[in-house]
Protein backbone atom coordinates (compact mmCIF):
# COMPACT_ATOMS: atom_id res chain seq x y z
CA UNK A 1 0.00 0.00 0.00
CA UNK A 2 1.26 3.46 -0.85
CA UNK A 3 -0.03 6.76 0.38
CA UNK A 4 0.36 10.35 -0.72
CA UNK A 5 0.94 13.27 1.62
CA UNK A 6 -0.15 15.77 -0.99
CA UNK A 7 -3.31 16.56 0.97
CA UNK A 8 -1.46 17.66 4.12
CA UNK A 9 -2.23 21.39 4.50
CA UNK A 10 0.54 23.89 3.77
CA UNK A 11 -0.06 25.29 7.24
CA UNK A 12 1.95 22.45 8.86
CA UNK A 13 3.63 24.15 11.81
CA UNK A 14 7.35 24.21 12.47
CA UNK A 15 6.98 23.28 16.15
CA UNK A 16 9.96 21.18 17.27
CA UNK A 17 11.50 21.49 13.82
CA UNK A 18 14.93 21.46 15.41
CA UNK A 19 14.18 18.00 16.79
CA UNK A 20 13.42 16.60 13.36
CA UNK A 21 16.05 18.51 11.42
CA UNK A 22 18.01 15.26 11.18
CA UNK A 23 15.52 12.37 11.58
CA UNK A 24 18.23 9.71 11.63
CA UNK A 25 19.51 11.05 14.93
CA UNK A 26 18.43 9.74 18.34
CA UNK A 27 15.97 12.64 18.51
CA UNK A 28 13.35 10.19 17.18
CA UNK A 29 13.06 9.11 20.80
CA UNK A 30 11.66 12.55 21.60
CA UNK A 31 8.45 11.82 19.68
CA UNK A 32 6.29 11.09 22.69
CA UNK A 33 2.95 9.76 21.49
CA UNK A 34 0.00 10.02 23.87
CA UNK A 35 -0.79 6.29 23.55
CA UNK A 36 1.24 3.10 23.93
CA UNK A 37 0.85 1.52 20.49
CA UNK A 38 2.43 -1.86 21.25
CA UNK A 39 -0.62 -3.43 22.97
CA UNK A 40 -2.88 -1.85 20.34
CA UNK A 41 -0.77 -3.40 17.58
CA UNK A 42 -1.03 -6.81 19.24
CA UNK A 43 -4.80 -6.45 19.36
CA UNK A 44 -4.85 -5.42 15.71
CA UNK A 45 -3.25 -8.78 14.87
CA UNK A 46 -6.09 -10.59 16.63
CA UNK A 47 -8.70 -8.42 14.97
CA UNK A 48 -7.29 -9.09 11.49
CA UNK A 49 -7.22 -12.80 12.24
CA UNK A 50 -10.89 -12.62 13.23
CA UNK A 51 -11.83 -10.72 10.07
CA UNK A 52 -10.01 -13.27 7.97
CA UNK A 53 -12.39 -15.97 9.23
CA UNK A 54 -15.62 -14.19 8.30
CA UNK A 55 -17.59 -16.51 5.95
CA UNK A 56 -17.11 -15.45 2.33
CA UNK A 57 -20.16 -17.15 0.84
CA UNK A 58 -22.88 -14.75 2.05
CA UNK A 59 -20.41 -11.88 2.46
CA UNK A 60 -22.46 -9.36 0.47
CA UNK A 61 -25.53 -9.93 2.66
CA UNK A 62 -23.50 -9.82 5.85
CA UNK A 63 -21.74 -6.59 4.89
CA UNK A 64 -24.97 -4.92 3.78
CA UNK A 65 -26.63 -5.70 7.09
CA UNK A 66 -23.51 -4.74 9.07
CA UNK A 67 -23.37 -1.41 7.22
CA UNK A 68 -27.05 -0.83 8.01
CA UNK A 69 -26.41 -1.50 11.70
CA UNK A 70 -23.30 0.69 11.64
CA UNK A 71 -25.32 3.69 10.45
CA UNK A 72 -27.67 3.15 13.37
CA UNK A 73 -24.65 2.78 15.68
CA UNK A 74 -23.24 6.19 14.72
CA UNK A 75 -26.67 7.73 15.35
CA UNK A 76 -26.77 5.90 18.68
CA UNK A 77 -23.34 7.12 19.83
CA UNK A 78 -24.18 10.68 18.81
CA UNK A 79 -27.42 10.42 20.78
CA UNK A 80 -25.48 9.16 23.81
CA UNK A 81 -23.16 12.16 23.56
CA UNK A 82 -26.05 14.62 23.22
CA UNK A 83 -27.93 13.14 26.18
CA UNK A 84 -24.89 12.85 28.44
CA UNK A 85 -24.85 9.06 28.37
CA UNK A 86 -21.38 8.76 26.87
CA UNK A 87 -19.73 8.21 30.25
CA UNK A 88 -20.28 4.48 29.64
CA UNK A 89 -17.61 2.64 27.64
CA UNK A 90 -19.86 1.83 24.68
CA UNK A 91 -18.38 -0.90 22.46
CA UNK A 92 -20.17 -2.39 19.44
CA UNK A 93 -20.45 -6.07 18.48
CA UNK A 94 -18.02 -7.45 15.95
CA UNK A 95 -20.01 -6.82 12.75
CA UNK A 96 -20.38 -3.12 13.52
CA UNK A 97 -16.75 -2.80 14.58
CA UNK A 98 -15.57 -4.21 11.23
CA UNK A 99 -17.41 -1.42 9.39
CA UNK A 100 -16.30 1.20 11.91
CA UNK A 101 -12.64 0.25 11.45
CA UNK A 102 -13.01 0.41 7.66
CA UNK A 103 -14.51 3.89 8.01
CA UNK A 104 -12.01 5.28 10.54
CA UNK A 105 -8.91 4.31 8.54
CA UNK A 106 -10.24 6.54 5.76
CA UNK A 107 -9.39 9.57 7.85
CA UNK A 108 -10.63 12.33 5.56
CA UNK A 109 -13.88 10.57 4.64
CA UNK A 110 -14.61 9.65 8.26
CA UNK A 111 -14.18 13.21 9.48
CA UNK A 112 -16.23 14.62 6.59
CA UNK A 113 -19.07 12.12 7.11
CA UNK A 114 -19.21 12.78 10.86
CA UNK A 115 -19.19 16.55 10.45
CA UNK A 116 -21.91 16.34 7.81
CA UNK A 117 -24.11 14.05 9.88
CA UNK A 118 -23.46 15.18 13.45
CA UNK A 119 -21.38 18.35 13.40
CA UNK A 120 -18.64 16.52 15.32
CA UNK A 121 -16.20 13.68 14.81
CA UNK A 122 -17.47 10.59 16.66
CA UNK A 123 -14.51 9.25 18.68
CA UNK A 124 -13.35 5.70 18.13
CA UNK A 125 -11.30 3.64 20.60
CA UNK A 126 -9.42 0.53 19.55
CA UNK A 127 -7.85 -1.67 22.22
CA UNK A 128 -8.22 -5.13 23.74
CA UNK A 129 -11.86 -4.34 24.56
CA UNK A 130 -12.82 -3.55 20.98
CA UNK A 131 -15.13 -5.45 18.66
CA UNK A 132 -14.77 -9.20 18.72
CA UNK A 133 -12.84 -9.42 21.93
CA UNK A 134 -15.34 -8.31 24.54
CA UNK A 135 -19.00 -8.63 25.38
CA UNK A 136 -21.19 -5.61 24.77
CA UNK A 137 -22.11 -4.06 28.10
CA UNK A 138 -25.60 -4.50 29.46
CA UNK A 139 -25.99 -0.72 29.69
CA UNK A 140 -25.15 -0.34 26.00
CA UNK A 141 -27.62 -3.09 25.07
CA UNK A 142 -30.44 -1.46 27.05
CA UNK A 143 -29.78 2.01 25.65
CA UNK A 144 -29.61 0.60 22.11
CA UNK A 145 -32.94 -1.17 22.61
CA UNK A 146 -34.45 2.03 23.95
CA UNK A 147 -33.15 4.05 21.04
CA UNK A 148 -33.69 1.67 18.10
CA UNK A 149 -36.21 -0.91 19.27
CA UNK A 150 -33.95 -3.71 18.01
CA UNK A 151 -31.44 -6.09 19.58
CA UNK A 152 -27.79 -5.07 19.45
CA UNK A 153 -26.53 -8.58 20.24
CA UNK A 154 -28.20 -11.61 18.71
CA UNK A 155 -27.44 -15.26 18.13
CA UNK A 156 -25.83 -16.42 14.92
CA UNK A 157 -28.96 -17.82 13.31
CA UNK A 158 -30.93 -14.65 13.90
CA UNK A 159 -28.12 -12.48 12.57
CA UNK A 160 -27.75 -14.46 9.35
CA UNK A 161 -31.52 -14.62 8.82
CA UNK A 162 -31.95 -10.88 9.34
CA UNK A 163 -29.02 -10.20 7.02
CA UNK A 164 -30.63 -12.33 4.31
CA UNK A 165 -34.04 -10.68 4.72
CA UNK A 166 -32.50 -7.20 4.76
CA UNK A 167 -30.52 -7.86 1.56
CA UNK A 168 -33.59 -9.28 -0.18
CA UNK A 169 -35.77 -6.32 0.79
CA UNK A 170 -33.05 -3.93 -0.30
CA UNK A 171 -32.74 -5.65 -3.68
CA UNK A 172 -36.51 -5.69 -4.24
CA UNK A 173 -36.87 -2.02 -3.36
CA UNK A 174 -39.28 -2.69 -0.49
CA UNK A 175 -36.87 -0.76 1.73
CA UNK A 176 -34.59 2.09 0.77
CA UNK A 177 -30.85 2.25 1.28
CA UNK A 178 -30.43 4.29 4.45
CA UNK A 179 -26.64 4.45 4.28
CA UNK A 180 -25.52 8.02 4.97
CA UNK A 181 -21.78 7.40 4.95
CA UNK A 182 -19.20 7.19 2.20
CA UNK A 183 -18.64 3.49 3.00
CA UNK A 184 -20.30 1.01 0.63
CA UNK A 185 -20.75 -2.74 0.54
CA UNK A 186 -18.30 -2.93 -2.37
CA UNK A 187 -15.70 -1.09 -0.31
CA UNK A 188 -16.22 -3.45 2.62
CA UNK A 189 -15.87 -6.54 0.43
CA UNK A 190 -12.66 -5.14 -1.06
CA UNK A 191 -11.47 -4.34 2.46
CA UNK A 192 -11.89 -7.97 3.46
CA UNK A 193 -9.36 -8.93 0.79
CA UNK A 194 -7.04 -6.13 1.78
CA UNK A 195 -7.26 -6.99 5.49
CA UNK A 196 -6.23 -10.55 4.58
CA UNK A 197 -3.18 -9.33 2.65
CA UNK A 198 -2.33 -6.93 5.47
CA UNK A 199 -2.45 -9.71 8.08
CA UNK A 200 -0.67 -12.17 5.82
CA UNK A 201 2.34 -9.87 5.51
CA UNK A 202 3.48 -10.33 9.09
CA UNK A 203 5.76 -13.13 10.40
CA UNK A 204 3.86 -16.40 10.67
CA UNK A 205 5.14 -17.08 14.19
CA UNK A 206 3.76 -13.75 15.41
CA UNK A 207 0.38 -14.19 13.75
CA UNK A 208 0.07 -17.75 15.07
CA UNK A 209 0.91 -16.78 18.62
CA UNK A 210 -1.37 -13.79 18.72
CA UNK A 211 -4.30 -15.82 17.36
CA UNK A 212 -4.05 -18.78 19.73
CA UNK A 213 -7.21 -19.33 21.76
CA UNK A 214 -7.16 -20.08 25.50
CA UNK A 215 -9.09 -23.01 27.02
CA UNK A 216 -12.86 -22.41 27.07
CA UNK A 217 -14.45 -21.18 30.27
CA UNK A 218 -17.97 -21.52 31.62
CA UNK A 219 -20.29 -18.82 30.35
CA UNK A 220 -23.73 -17.52 31.14
CA UNK A 221 -26.54 -17.93 28.63
CA UNK A 222 -26.08 -14.38 27.33
CA UNK A 223 -22.33 -14.85 27.07
CA UNK A 224 -22.89 -18.07 25.13
CA UNK A 225 -25.05 -16.21 22.62
CA UNK A 226 -22.34 -13.61 22.16
CA UNK A 227 -19.60 -16.23 21.92
CA UNK A 228 -21.55 -18.20 19.31
CA UNK A 229 -21.96 -15.09 17.20
CA UNK A 230 -18.25 -14.40 17.54
CA UNK A 231 -17.39 -17.96 16.57
CA UNK A 232 -19.54 -17.94 13.45
CA UNK A 233 -18.74 -14.39 12.44
CA UNK A 234 -15.03 -14.80 12.82
CA UNK A 235 -13.92 -13.68 16.28
CA UNK A 236 -11.45 -15.36 18.58
CA UNK A 237 -10.89 -14.88 22.29
CA UNK A 238 -7.20 -14.59 23.09
CA UNK A 239 -5.03 -13.88 26.11
CA UNK A 240 -4.25 -10.19 26.57
CA UNK A 241 -0.78 -10.59 28.10
CA UNK A 242 1.30 -12.42 25.54
CA UNK A 243 4.97 -13.34 25.52
CA UNK A 244 6.51 -13.16 22.07
CA UNK A 245 9.84 -14.38 20.73
CA UNK A 246 12.87 -12.12 20.60
CA UNK A 247 12.78 -12.08 16.79
CA UNK A 248 9.12 -11.08 16.77
CA UNK A 249 9.74 -8.51 19.48
CA UNK A 250 12.50 -7.08 17.30
CA UNK A 251 10.12 -6.99 14.34
CA UNK A 252 7.55 -5.01 16.36
CA UNK A 253 10.21 -2.62 17.65
CA UNK A 254 11.47 -2.03 14.11
CA UNK A 255 7.93 -1.46 12.84
CA UNK A 256 7.35 1.07 15.64
CA UNK A 257 10.66 2.79 14.86
CA UNK A 258 9.78 2.98 11.16
CA UNK A 259 6.43 4.58 11.98
CA UNK A 260 8.21 7.23 14.04
CA UNK A 261 10.59 7.75 11.13
CA UNK A 262 7.58 8.14 8.84
CA UNK A 263 6.23 10.87 11.12
CA UNK A 264 9.67 12.47 11.28
CA UNK A 265 9.82 12.73 7.49
CA UNK A 266 6.38 14.29 7.50
CA UNK A 267 7.75 16.81 9.95
CA UNK A 268 11.07 17.57 8.32
CA UNK A 269 9.83 17.94 4.73
CA UNK A 270 6.85 19.97 3.63
CA UNK A 271 5.59 17.61 0.95
CA UNK A 272 3.11 20.18 -0.35
CA UNK A 273 5.83 22.42 -1.74
CA UNK A 274 5.21 21.13 -5.25
CA UNK A 275 7.27 19.83 -8.15
CA UNK A 276 9.61 22.83 -8.16
CA UNK A 277 10.93 22.13 -4.68
CA UNK A 278 14.15 20.36 -3.78
CA UNK A 279 12.29 17.22 -2.69
CA UNK A 280 10.26 16.89 -5.87
CA UNK A 281 6.51 16.52 -6.31
CA UNK A 282 5.60 16.02 -2.67
CA UNK A 283 5.16 12.26 -2.57
CA UNK A 284 5.74 9.77 0.23
CA UNK A 285 4.35 6.29 0.82
CA UNK A 286 4.10 3.72 3.61
CA UNK A 287 4.60 -0.05 3.80
CA UNK A 288 2.69 -2.78 5.60
CA UNK A 289 5.35 -2.65 8.31
CA UNK A 290 4.66 1.03 8.94
CA UNK A 291 0.93 0.47 8.55
CA UNK A 292 0.76 -1.79 11.60
CA UNK A 293 1.47 1.10 13.94
CA UNK A 294 -0.07 3.77 11.74
CA UNK A 295 -3.39 1.91 11.81
CA UNK A 296 -3.06 1.24 15.53
CA UNK A 297 -2.58 4.96 16.06
CA UNK A 298 -5.36 6.28 13.82
CA UNK A 299 -7.92 3.78 15.16
CA UNK A 300 -7.75 5.71 18.42
CA UNK A 301 -9.07 8.90 16.90
CA UNK A 302 -8.59 11.30 19.80
CA UNK A 303 -4.96 10.32 20.37
CA UNK A 304 -4.16 10.29 16.66
CA UNK A 305 -5.54 13.78 16.14
CA UNK A 306 -3.90 15.09 19.31
CA UNK A 307 -0.46 13.69 18.41
CA UNK A 308 -0.56 14.71 14.74
CA UNK A 309 -1.71 18.23 15.55
CA UNK A 310 0.92 18.53 18.26
CA UNK A 311 3.81 17.48 16.03
CA UNK A 312 2.61 18.25 12.52
CA UNK A 313 -0.16 20.80 12.82
CA UNK A 314 -2.76 18.50 11.26
CA UNK A 315 -3.46 14.79 10.83
CA UNK A 316 -1.65 12.76 8.20
CA UNK A 317 -4.45 11.59 5.88
CA UNK A 318 -4.75 7.89 5.10
CA UNK A 319 -6.56 5.61 2.67
CA UNK A 320 -6.32 1.82 2.99
CA UNK A 321 -5.42 1.00 -0.59
CA UNK A 322 -4.12 2.94 -3.57
CA UNK A 323 -6.34 4.15 -6.38
CA UNK A 324 -3.55 5.49 -8.56
CA UNK A 325 -1.89 4.04 -11.62
CA UNK A 326 0.91 1.54 -11.09
CA UNK A 327 3.48 3.88 -12.63
CA UNK A 328 2.52 6.66 -10.21
CA UNK A 329 2.73 4.29 -7.25
CA UNK A 330 6.14 3.02 -8.35
CA UNK A 331 7.38 6.60 -8.64
CA UNK A 332 6.17 7.34 -5.12
CA UNK A 333 7.83 4.25 -3.76
CA UNK A 334 11.14 5.03 -5.46
CA UNK A 335 10.95 8.62 -4.23
CA UNK A 336 10.34 7.47 -0.65
CA UNK A 337 13.01 4.75 -0.84
CA UNK A 338 15.64 7.24 -1.97
CA UNK A 339 14.64 9.71 0.73
CA UNK A 340 14.60 6.97 3.38
CA UNK A 341 18.07 5.77 2.43
CA UNK A 342 19.45 9.27 2.50
CA UNK A 343 17.90 10.22 5.84
CA UNK A 344 18.25 6.97 7.77
CA UNK A 345 20.87 4.96 5.91
CA UNK A 346 18.49 1.97 5.74
CA UNK A 347 16.63 0.22 2.96
CA UNK A 348 12.94 1.11 2.66
CA UNK A 349 11.47 -2.39 2.73
CA UNK A 350 8.13 -3.38 1.27
CA UNK A 351 8.67 -7.12 1.00
CA UNK A 352 7.68 -9.80 3.47
CA UNK A 353 10.34 -10.20 6.21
Amino acid sequence: PMYSSKDIPKSIVTLLSNVFLTPKSSSLDLINLSIDLFPVAKHLFRFLEAIDEVPRDPIKNLMAFALHRYNKWLDFINWCIETGQDDVDHRPPFDIEVVWVAHVIRTSEYKADCLKLFGREIPHVFDHKSGAHTSVSETTRKLWKERTGSDLVMNTEKFFNLASVFASNLASGSILDQNKTSITVCILIEDMKWFHDFRDYYPHSLVSLLSNSPPPVAASEEEEIQQNLKKEFGAKETPLDLEISESDKTFLQEAHRDYLRFLALQKKFNFTRGPGSEEGAGKICATYKIDLFWHSHMLNTREYRRDCESYLGDIVPHAPWPTEAVESLNNKFNFTADLWQREFGDEFQSTKP
